[in-house]
């Protein structure tokens, strides 16, 4: 019996440490180095950094430092890293961080596993939103480019994001027609970017998956009466519709009363639009906000 009580402890101590190892072998999956960013997309995500100007009123990103995990980062998120040998990123989140640069830098298009980007509310200087590159990003569902200071045309890549689930490109914000008087004279030349080739109807022929669209202050004057009928066409499963002084003209569409998805509709601002407001509205069980 004495010689029992002296291996107890000894048997105690195999115990903790054979947990403990098989603890960590099974538990390597949840791990914090399974979602550790890959190399490339971290190079790439400090490229992109170098691209920016920061001043004190500006977050300088300062935890985007090398050789640390870019899955950490502010406004990074990875996936698991399970099947790629290492975490690659799915969401790039800064929105609202007021970061300037003079163009969308081209180490953005590395990211090829985004499905979330917001560059929403910075200012990238008048520049173009890059022609060539977004089509790389196909794996896209939410994107969001708004009040970032973009000019000029929306390019065609963007309409080949198939599985977009929200797109917001507006260029118009905080502005009420009732709080300011004369508010089309106030507009008129504002609208920063525009959809002519390609057109708007082009743009959404293959965003099929599309439940939100905000185009606020775009450039569509170029589709003439068109719009609507491509919209009724597009996006069978809209909920949320905003084109706020789009420069829209003719009726709305009858091809708008299949979209019973349709929650918020806000085509305000838009003088072009003519005829009377369609009955069918009142059909559609789930609409809350409707302004024209």
């Amino acid at each position: 019996m004495p010689h029992a009580t002296h291996l107890l402890p000894l048997f105690i101590v195999i115990q903790l440490f054979w947990l403990a190892t098989s603890s960590h072998g099974h538990g390597h999956g949840n791990t914090r180095d399974s979602s550790y960013c890959h190399p490339d997309q971290a190079a790439a995500l400090l490229e992109l950094k170098q691209s920016f100007i920061f001043d004190y009123s500006t977050t300088t990103l300062p935890s985007w430092q090398p050789g640390t995990d870019c899955c950490s980062w502010e406004g990074v998120r990875c996936d698991d890293g399970v099947s790629g040998g290492g975490g690659s990123v799915t969401v790039l989140d800064l929105g609202g961080r007021g970061l300037y640069s003079y163009r969308c830098h081209a180490a953005l298009f590395n990211l090829t596993s985004l499905r979330y980007l917001d560059l929403s509310m910075n200012d990238f200087g008048g520049s173009h939103i890059p022609a060539v590159g977004f089509e790389r990003l196909s794996k896209l569902t939410h994107l969001n480019l708004s009040y970032s200071g973009f000019y000029g045309q929306i390019p065609l890549p963007i309409g080949k994001l198939t599985n977009l689930v929200s797109l917001d490109l507006s260029s118009l914000h905080n502005i009420e027609s009732d709080e300011i008087t004369n508010i089309y004279s106030i507009l008129d030349g504002y609208n920063f970017l525009v959809l002519r080739e390609p057109s708007f109807e082009i743009l959404l022929a293959n965003l099929t998956n599309l439940r939100e669209l905000y185009l606020d202050g775009v450039d569509i004057s170029s589709s003439g009466e068109g719009w609507s009928s491509g919209l009724g066409i597009a996006v069978p499963h809209i909920q949320i519709l905003s084109m706020v002084y789009c420069q829209l003209h003719g009726p709305i569409h009858t091809s708008l009363s299949s979209l019973r998805s349709l929650t918020v509709v806000n085509l305000k601002l838009n003088g072009g639009i003519s005829g009377a407001v369609p009955e069918f509205f009142t059909d559609f069980l789930n609409l809350s906000v409707l302004q024209l």
